[in-house]
């Protein structure tokens, strides 16, 4: 099986902490990770990308995401990255509505798209984030939430979702 992980970043370790402990666990059972982000590297803070930049090679090394990475660079490798694969696995609160996360989202099959809402803060910032939400949202076959509130929160929005609680977003 190959499952991607798609992320607006890589700092430090790449992806948040239940995807790197999915992540391993899958390598450990012989599955093939691979941590997709957009390249050149996107982020809100400048100070984390030119950290991340100056830093790559020796962060190679100490990182297991970092090892697994995978840079889109293009609309066709990001393409190409979504047809091999057999999961493609998103996280966050609402950072769906990144260009980079919502593209992917759109591009993949409904059945390959596994999304874990990782933040009690569900709350997009206007009307039209909302409905950009719901249409990516809807591309997603199955939403995990990392507690009960989380999951609370994301019905209010998605009413209609079926939404499974994992503790840390890590089945074990």
């Amino acid at each position: 099986m190959v499952v991607n992980y798609f992320s607006d970043f890589c700092f430090p370790g790449g992806i948040p902490v239940h995807q790197g402990l999915m992540a391993e666990e899958l390598i450990k059972l012989g599955h093939k990770v691979n941590i997709c982000v957009p390249w050149p590297l996107r982020y809100d803070m400048d100070e984390n990308k030119d950290f991340i930049y100056r830093n790559l090679d020796s962060l190679d090394k100490c990182f297991f995401p970092l090892r697994n990475l995978v840079k889109i660079d293009s609309v066709k490798k990001m393409k190409s990255v979504i047809e091999e694969s057999d999961i493609n696995h998103f996280h966050g609160s609402f950072s769906t509505n990144r260009d980079f996360l919502g593209e992917v989202i759109e591009n993949s099959p409904l059945e390959k798209n596994l999304y874990t809402f990782h933040s009690s803060f569900v709350n997009p910032k206007c009307k039209s984030d909302k409905e950009v939400l719901k249409k990516r949202i809807g591309n997603i076959s199955k939403i995990i939430a990392v507690s009960k509130l989380v999951k609370q929160n994301v019905l209010k929005i998605f009413p209609e979702k079926d939404i499974s609680v994992v503790p840390n977003g890590y089945f074990k």
